[in-house]
């Protein structure tokens, strides 16, 4: 059964310990640069006990209605609640295309909140950049990480990991149908689109999707066969590095957080997160083959590992709260969302950026709405900084184009 760990209430806590929550795609394809985040309860939000989640294609307040945006984007007759525009909408994870330099395409997956009852699953596009974004009809969507293979838009299939079940679209996010029968933290491998077509699902015992022949198989390299949940995280040069990070939890009542690496089915003894339970997202650094630094966390704390994941080491954290995404941008910046609710209908965080691998931090955006929170985060192969400041109704979307010193609601 699902266990869910404590922390905030809002829509993008990350309650790492809840294998049913939102997912994350803790690795990204080859050329995207997608925002870690822990598994989100999403029906949960503002302190307010979960409610029902309204699915697209179903929500109480029917169909939307197409207007225009003054920023930017029209979206018509999209199914469910929720608004067409991306302000009424809190994104929990950003997804940029692997042909980024030609299509400028970026995906943005979370909830709308205004126009809605409850929250509604959400998931827009942006053609250009960030400039102006399209709410996709999406039905079926629940929620999740988009994943987009190596060759899109070759293959221009759109998946998803979602709380329930793998899911992909192939007719640009109009509908999803699912293709596992349970979902949780999942990676696309970085060969997806070069003979290697696994997707990795962390529903235990770990399950993994073969695109070749669509049957599903349970994953090989378990590192504790009793883990609550598993998540995922690719060597940042797979293939060539066949490592994969695993985060789980181990055999106690407590269920406490552990990391293995493994090289195919070989994996290090599992290295405990002092402090930490429940199952931890886990993230490579771009450098990881060189360097071995690799990340993890949960509701608890951030930690580290110089040594590709064989042991890993507390980080102080800039501000207190959870960890909502940790990206690296790939020349030597770490940029860190956090989020913490105060239980009074008040937050706070921010996002912070570090060169020294997490030693030190920098606050950005210091004075805007990224004070009460940041939701999740992406550093775009432009150099653009995309990030969703938290608000209880959503807080849209601010771009930084100059590394964080001024702030606008799209990209240039």
């Amino acid at each position: 059964a699902p266990v869910t760990a404590g922390g905030p209430a809002a829509v993008a806590a990350a309650a790492a310990a809840n294998p049913g929550g939102v997912v994350t795609a803790t690795s990204a394809p080859a050329g995207t640069t997608t925002s870690s985040t822990g598994p989100t309860d999403a029906r949960v939000r503002d302190g307010a006990s979960p409610d029902t989640t309204s699915v697209p294609g179903r929500g109480p307040t029917g169909g939307l209605t197409g207007k225009a945006n003054p920023l930017g984007g029209l979206s018509t007759d999209v199914p469910g609640s929720g608004d067409s525009a991306p302000e009424g909408a809190t994104f929990m994870s950003f997804t940029a295309s692997p042909n980024y330099q030609r299509d400028h395409q970026v995906y943005a997956s979370g909830f709308s909140f205004q126009h809605c009852a409850a929250t509604c699953p959400a998931l827009f596009r942006s053609d250009d950049g960030g400039a102006t974004w399209t709410r996709l009809p999406a039905i079926g969507f629940e929620g999740g990480v988009v994943m987009l293979p190596p060759s899109y838009p070759a293959d221009s299939r759109v998946f998803v990991g979602g709380p329930n079940a793998l899911k992909v679209s192939s007719d640009g996010g109009q509908v999803f149908t699912p293709l596992t029968p349970a979902g949780g933290y999942t990676a696309m491998s970085p060969a997806f689109s070069a003979g290697d077509g696994r997707i990795l699902v962390g529903a235990i015992p770990g399950w993994i999707y073969h695109d070749d022949t669509k049957a599903v198989t349970p994953f090989d390299a378990v590192p504790e066969s009793t883990s609550a949940a598993l998540s995922f995280a690719y060597a940042s040069a797979y293939p060539r590095d066949h490592r994969i990070v695993i985060g789980g939890t181990d055999a106690s009542p407590n269920q406490n957080a552990i990391v293995s690496a493994c090289d195919g089915s070989n994996c290090t003894p599992p290295a405990a997160l002092a402090g930490s339970t429940g199952t931890p997202a886990v993230m490579t650094a771009k450098s990881y083959s060189r360097s071995g630094l690799a990340f993890a966390w949960t509701p608890q704390g951030l930690y580290r590992s110089t040594d590709a994941g064989s042991s890993f080491s507390p980080l102080r954290m800039p501000a207190h709260g959870q960890v909502q995404g940790l990206v690296d941008d790939g020349r030597g910046n770490l940029f860190l969302a956090v989020l913490d609710n105060d239980g009074r209908g008040g937050t706070s965080g921010g996002l912070f950026a570090s060169r020294d691998a997490g030693t030190t931090w920098t606050r950005l955006g210091a004075g805007t709405a990224l004070d009460h929170g940041v939701a999740g985060v992406i550093a775009l192969p432009s150099g653009n900084l995309l990030v969703s400041p938290y608000a209880a109704r959503g807080g849209g979307l601010q771009c930084s184009s100059d590394g964080g010193r001024t702030w606008a609601p799209r990209c240039p």
